[in-house]
C-alpha cells in the first residue's frame, strides 16, 4: 500500500503516522519473493537447456543461451541486471554488447 503525501497528512489528523510503519515492511516480502520466482526461472531454464550448475559456470560469459535466459528473466522479474549477470556467471549485462532491456 503507498500512500501519496497529501492523504498522508490528511490520515495524520486522525491516526498517527507511526500507525503506517507497518507498511513499510513488505518491501522485503516483495524482494524475497521476486528473488525467489527468479531462481525459480533460473532452474527452469537450467533444467530446458539440459545444463546443470557446474556447467552454467563452465559456459562463456556471453554464451547465447546465457543471454536469452538473462533476456527472460529481465522481461519476466524485476531482478537488477547486477543480480541476473552474478547469477548466471556473466559480465555485467550492459557490457560486451549483452545490453539486456526489458520487453
Amino acid at each position: 500500500m503507498h500512500l501519496n503525501p497529501a492523504r498522508a497528512r490528511q490520515l495524520a489528523r486522525h491516526r498517527p503516522l507511526a500507525d503506517f510503519a507497518g507498511v513499510r515492511h513488505f518491501g522485503e516480502a516483495v524482494r524475497e519473493a521476486t528473488e525467489a520466482r527468479a531462481e525459480r526461472l533460473v532452474v527452469a531454464g537450467l533444467k530446458w537447456l539440459g545444463w546443470d550448475e557446474a556447467l552454467l559456470k563452465q559456459r562463456r560469459k556471453g554464451d547465447r543461451a546465457k543471454v536469452a535466459l538473462a533476456k527472460e528473466l529481465r522481461a519476466a522479474t524485476t531482478m537488477p541486471p547486477s543480480w541476473i549477470a552474478g547469477r548466471l556467471g556473466m559480465a555485467s549485462l550492459g557490457v560486451s554488447g549483452l545490453a539486456v532491456k526489458p520487453a
